[in-house]
């Protein structure tokens, strides 16, 4: 069996008095798998290690300090992998009252470690997984374009998937952001220009994600390419065709408020500026193809099918909206003036359905508007139990766009708890609103109401002052909360990441984790993990485009040592499955297989298993028992 050498360090003598180094010495000496016993001063130091002449094929137990830093010290100066680290000063010198009892525990320690260690096989050689220095960004709103191009602002190529036929997201659709109320596509369509130009970008519009293989540094992506029937590659966007084109469809960049042709670009700013076609209403009359002077259309185009090979991956698919249908005391759908904030959104803006004037269904101006808060959020059953985040802020801000459009309309917000807790957005939204003679309700309305003459009334309850009201208004907001998109759980599945109990994507580590997964070099950004205001997607877009960076600035990734089921002794019990908290295990047929992307090598399974059929590295039962009987003077 092989021998082993033992090195006591005294921590710059601090700890000849906590521990009878002599003692200590002499009876490991005695030991017969021990070949040496050194007391040195200072490992930490690199001139003591090399001083030590140390062979490669030596077993070493190193008695010192906490293992984090003399690990990285012995692995650095020394080719030496078979070390293991014992802490005598933690867990002993300090965590025993007088010297004798210190010195006892660290020759039980240590004779454990012994014990263990000649038990250890050769070392493996392992290679340093390669980093392939290219990253996959899902989703094209305001986070996932940030970080795409900070990702490729430092030389990296990134592939950008996104669903729709162009870029933006949401804030595309926005008339003006809070608290500011700034143009919001004049402050995102140069982002999505300078994207659409970046030469290390590449763009995959009218995309999805189909499956994901491999690990951190060496993913091996699965996207398909849904078909646009016109080839993006030879369309200028010119839009003759969609000016032939005797077909109407929704329009839903306008939220459905306005027809757009069968053949269409979903606006102006759009990227890329190409063309698409919408086959579930085009009649295929080819007056199109007609018009169309570079060939690019193509009714027979077919889905595509691309591999990817990316280092990292960030997530940034955004959320849905709540269904207003789902509270049917609001009756939306069914009186003509009850709208969502992005419709409103849509209508005041200048390039909406009414070029920005406040209408009403019949054409008529509104001049009494009403806000409802938390539709959809801080409610158990269908909604979402948490605060949205932006609702408040969003609603004030509409407030504000209105009255500046007409200083005679008069405004009322009905809210739980009014929320302005972002940079600026007390003063410039909710003293604003005050000053501007906003009437702020504290309420949730009960019911609306249509009266006789095509207006709304809303019936509600002061929870201030107790009175009950009726409210007569032209048109009526409804704030929606966020609730996680409907394939967001499908998506978690194929990158094998998961979602916390509401459906959103759920982080690493809450506080020192925000923006990972459980899955090394797979993260998250905007708000598929969470309600988020514009500001804090951008922000969470550049944080994860930093942890990309970081990750393909070094040469090498070192994994860590993962655990793996022997199956000619495991009976499938799945205990192991229970204990794993990463869901890094999970049962395939009648046995268990490990996904090594996701375990962490904690080695929680290993314990679990009563048939000694979980193995993580040299932690298995033929080392264990041996150093447990060595500490327990067996």
């Amino acid at each position: 069996m092989r021998r082993t050498t033992v090195l006591l360090c005294t921590c710059g003598s601090t700890l000849l008095d906590k521990i009878d180094f002599d003692k200590v010495r002499n009876e490991l000496s005695k030991k017969p798998l021990v070949s040496r016993v050194e007391v040195v001063d200072g490992l930490c130091k690199s001139s003591v290690v090399k001083n030590l002449s140390l062979k490669p094929s030596e077993r070493i137990i190193v008695a010192a300090c906490s293992s984090r830093f003399l690990e990285a010290v012995f692995k650095s100066l020394l080719s030496i992998s078979n070390v293991e680290f014992v802490n005598i000063r933690e867990q002993c010198a300090w965590a025993c009252e007088n010297k004798e009892d210190a010195s006892l525990k660290t020759i039980r320690l240590l004779s454990g470690s012994i014990n263990k260690v000649v038990r250890i096989g050769l070392p493996k050689s392992h290679e340093d997984l390669k980093i392939v220095r290219e990253a996959l960004v899902i989703g094209g709103g305001i986070a996932g374009v940030r970080c795409a191009l900070d990702i490729a602002d430092a030389g990296y190529r990134v592939y950008l998937v996104e669903k729709e036929p162009s870029l933006g997201g949401v804030m595309a659709q926005l008339d003006k952001t809070f608290p500011t109320l700034d143009c919001s596509i004049c402050i995102e369509g140069p982002l999505l220009s300078e994207t659409g130009r970046n030469k290390n970008i590449v763009i995959i519009p009218n995309s999805e994600v189909v499956s994901v293989r491999g690990m951190v540094g060496d993913f091996r992506v699965l996207v398909r390419v849904n078909p646009a029937y016109v080839d993006p590659e030879k369309c200028n966007g010119c839009g003759e065709c969609a000016n032939v084109c005797p077909v109407y469809q929704p329009n839903k960049y306008d939220v459905n408020l306005k027809p757009v042709k069968a053949i269409y670009c979903p606006f102006a700013q759009a990227v890329p500026l190409k063309y698409v076609i919408n086959k579930d209403y085009c009649i295929e009359c080819g007056l199109c193809m007609n018009a169309c002077t570079r060939a690019a259309i193509n009714l027979e185009d077919k889905p595509k099918m691309l591999e990817l090979n990316v280092g990292a991956i960030v997530v940034a698919v955004g959320s849905d909206l709540f269904d207003p249908r789902l509270k049917p005391e609001y009756h939306y759908g069914e009186y003509d003036n009850v709208i969502t904030n992005m419709e409103f959104e849509r209508i005041i803006c200048a390039s909406g359905p009414t070029g920005g004037v406040l209408l009403r269904r019949d054409g008529k101006p509104a001049k009494r508007v009403a806000f409802i808060q938390c539709v959809g959020s801080r409610e158990s059953g269908q909604g979402i139990e948490e605060c949205s985040y932006y609702c408040c802020a969003a609603s004030m801000k509409e407030a504000r766009l209105i009255l500046e459009h007409d200083r005679e309309a008069k405004v009322f917000i009905f809210y739980n708890e009014l929320r302005a807790f972002g940079k600026g957005w007390e003063d410039l939204l909710y003293r604003r609103c005050l000053e501007d003679g906003i009437v702020f309700i504290r309420s949730r309305p009960s019911e609306i109401k249509r009266s006789l003459n095509g207006n709304l009334i809303i019936v509600y309850e002061d929870t201030l002052t107790g009175k009950r009201g009726e409210l007569e208004v032209d048109i009526v907001v409804l704030a929606l909360g966020f609730k996680p998109s409907e394939k967001l759980a499908k998506l978690a599945a194929a990158l094998g990441i998961s979602v916390d109990d509401k459906g959103f994507i759920e982080e690493a580590h809450a506080k020192v984790k925000p923006l990972e997964t459980r899955v090394r070099g797979i993260y998250v950004a905007g708000t598929c993990h969470g309600p988020r205001d514009i500001v804090e997607s951008a922000v969470e877009g550049s944080a994860a485009a930093a942890l990309v960076i970081s990750l393909f600035r070094g040469e090498s990734i070192k994994l860590p040592e993962t655990a793996k089921i022997l199956e000619n002794k495991c009976t499938g019990c799945g205990r192991c499955i229970l204990m794993c908290q990463y869901g890094a295990i999970i049962r395939d047929g009648e046995k268990i297989r490990v996904l090594e992307s996701i375990c962490n090598g904690c080695g929680a399974c290993v314990s679990s298993c009563p048939q000694e059929a979980v193995v993580l590295g040299d932690w298995g039962i033929e080392q264990l028992a041996p150093q447990i009987s060595g500490m327990l003077g067996d």
